[in-house]
């Protein structure tokens, strides 16, 4: 995704994902030094009573409530669903579709879209 800054200048737009339960105490601090690094913020709530979903949004926050089945793997692809694509470090090289150093056989980057 792509945003234009004030300028009319095209870059990439950065989101935080983060992932909670119970956090209202930290919350906001976390969320006040991210104001100004990035463009959106997705706090993915996994189960809360202390009021944290309702905080997150009071900073503009994007909300989504997920359980909690004692499986960060799950939690995370929940929080990142449509929003991000990841990349394994050790899969470093092009993007897929891209020849790399000798030609099609090139080693491609692993990219993974999430969504």
């Amino acid at each position: 995704m792509l945003l234009d800054d004030q300028r009319g200048v095209t870059r990439p737009l950065l989101a935080a994902a983060l992932i909670v339960r119970d956090e209202a105490l930290g919350l906001a601090a976390c969320l006040v030094s991210l104001a100004g690094v990035v463009d959106e913020i997705h706090v993915h709530d996994t189960g809360f009573v202390d009021g944290t979903p309702e905080l997150a949004a009071r900073f503009g926050a994007v909300v989504s409530r997920g359980g909690w089945s004692d499986d960060f793997a799950a939690a995370r692809n929940a929080a990142l669903a449509g929003w991000s694509a990841t990349v394994g470090a050790g899969r470093a090289g092009r993007p897929p579709g891209i020849p790399g150093p000798g030609g099609p056989g090139g080693r491609n980057m692993g990219l993974t879209v999430l969504s």
